[in-house]
């Protein structure tokens, strides 16, 4: 028997939150909208393009765990990698991180989502304001923080690696 048997489903839940925020957002930004600091249109493309980018990251990841047959989605996040799907995933990994990076730091990314942003936190969604540096800054450091943190502990406590076996074919 599976320790976590929802582990399987994992990043399909990660997409299942990810797709319920955005649709909460979507709907609080109707009020940015009326107040006239957001167009319906620029609602309606960041939401789509979030949807998108969210579930191709989301399905890459499960599609990778699924073909694995590697039931617990962390041992496929170990750094170092120790299997050609391990490679896979860091890839989509670092490559997500890096496309989302690229889009806040050259793209319209940090714009979009200054105008976008007070939907996705609580409170007066009008009140709230952010500058597009504040917004690269924030995701910046939080994303990257987050993934060398990963690799870090892995390196320095590797009692804290999953303990995962090589599944029969």
């Amino acid at each position: 028997m599976e320790q976590f048997p929802f582990a399987r489903f994992v990043w399909l839940l990660v997409l299942a939150v990810l797709l319920v925020n955005l649709g909460i957002g979507y709907w609080k930004a109707r009020a940015l909208v009326t107040a006239g600091r957001l167009s319906d249109e620029e609602r309606r493309d960041f939401t789509r393009r979030a949807v998108v980018a969210s579930s191709i990251y989301c399905l890459l990841l499960t599609g990778i765990q699924y073909v694995s047959h590697v039931t617990d989605p962390f041992c496929l996040t170990q750094f170092p990698p120790r299997t050609a799907f391990g490679v896979a995933t860091w890839i989509v990994m670092v490559g997500g991180l890096a496309l989302l990076l690229k889009w806040l730091w050259q793209g319209s990314g940090s714009e979009t989502l200054a105008r976008m942003a007070p939907a996705f936190t609580r409170g007066s969604v009008t009140r709230r304001t952010f500058t597009p540096r504040q917004v690269r800054l924030f995701l910046t450091s939080i994303l990257v923080v987050a993934i060398l943190a990963n690799i870090v502990m892995q390196l320095a406590v590797p009692d804290l690696q999953p303990v995962c076996s090589v599944p029969a074919a």
